[in-house]
């Protein structure tokens, strides 16, 4: 009867292991890349033909439509996925991008219809929306002729920033943020204006249009 007993607690150990070889040798469940684009922001780095680079920020609406925010303004577009495969438009610059989209969401692969434009970059913007009112960033940015300046930007009340450029401070200027509040343009007049990328709670990553210099703040 001891034998029996101990043949039959050795086969439900061999069954046991061999369950779970199974389930340590079972394929990965395919992500959902969808999951990535769906109502979420991206955001990355485009250059003109003999321009410095500039920053973008994308949205994907969950009915196939977007809004894409770059120095120059926001434009509506639409996008379709298939597997990590992705295509979308924007109308108004008349930009069609193809790219795929990594196991870490980054944009891989990309092509675009221009021959005067290439997308550098995409990524999966991750943090929370940051309300901008009553804060301040400072840091440096990329002024014409390839000197440094030290920037500060103040968001007030109203929608109103005033601007610091080295010791030049500039009355507030009226300012917006994107539809999906990851980014943000500074009106200043005479077709001069600030865009910023909320990278993270800390830090703003943007263009201006001297040049379209870029620059770099974090909250203070």
């Amino acid at each position: 009867m001891k034998k029996y007993s101990s043949m039959f607690v050795a086969i439900l150990l061999v069954a046991g292991i061999f369950s779970s070889c199974k389930k340590e040798n079972a394929a990965p469940k395919s992500k959902d890349y969808a999951a990535s684009i769906n109502d979420k922001s991206w955001w990355g780095v485009f250059t003109y033909t003999g321009e410095t680079s500039q920053y973008y920020t994308v949205h994907f609406n969950s009915d196939n439509t977007l809004i894409w925010s770059q120095l120059s303004g926001d434009y509506a577009g639409q996008w379709v996925i298939t597997e990590n495969k992705i295509a979308f438009t924007v109308a108004g610059i008349n930009l069609n991008i193809k790219a795929e989209i990594s196991n870490d969401d980054n944009f891989v692969n990309i092509s675009d219809n221009l021959s005067t434009l290439e997308i550098n970059n995409g990524k999966l913007l991750t943090a929370a929306n940051v309300d901008l009112e009553r804060t301040v960033w400072k840091g440096t940015g990329l002024a014409a002729g390839g000197t440094s300046s030290i920037i500060q930007i103040s968001f007030l009340a109203g929608f109103k920033a005033e601007i610091k450029l080295n010791n030049t401070a500039y009355p507030p200027f009226s300012y917006q943020t994107s539809a999906s509040g990851k980014a943000f343009r500074i009106y200043t007049g005479g077709g001069y204006q600030y865009f910023g990328v909320l990278i993270s709670a800390n830090e703003i990553k943007g263009s201006a249009t001297v040049s379209q210099f870029p620059f770099q703040l974090s909250k203070q």
